[in-house]
């Protein structure tokens, strides 16, 4: 019997876990993107249900303007805070990047290096 130790950080490529097959993954990934839309409908919805009756509350008693203030004040909020947010990630993120010492053990592939960056900008 006789070992190969010539790259030892190279190991063999795992097997597939019993039952679960390529196509039966592509359809649980399937399934699973389908679900995670269906909730992100749901929550949109049950979001844009709680506003439209406080619309029609605010409305109805002669302050709308008010209610609309109230409204894009949230939002304009809300995107000041994740751009500050995002501002920061991608300072830190390209600073860590920076400041790394030497290069990584494990190589980051170009794509995945242009994901993250598509991420964080996105």
């Amino acid at each position: 019997m006789s070992y190969n130790l010539s790259n030892d950080a190279e190991q063999p490529p795992a097997p597939n876990p019993p039952g679960i097959s390529a196509s039966n993954l592509r359809l649980f990934k399937r399934a699973g993107t389908v679900l995670a839309v269906l909730v992100f409908v749901f929550l949109i919805l049950w979001w844009a249900r709680a506003v439209y009756t406080d619309l029609l509350w605010f409305d109805h008693l002669g302050y709308r303007g008010v209610f609309t203030k109230i409204l894009i004040l949230k939002a304009l909020l809300f995107l000041a805070g994740a751009l500050i947010s995002g501002l920061t990630l991608a300072v830190n993120i390209s600073l860590a990047f920076r400041f790394s010492r030497g290069p990584s053990t494990l190589s980051l592939p170009t794509e995945s290096y242009r994901l993250v960056w598509a991420l964080l900008v996105a």
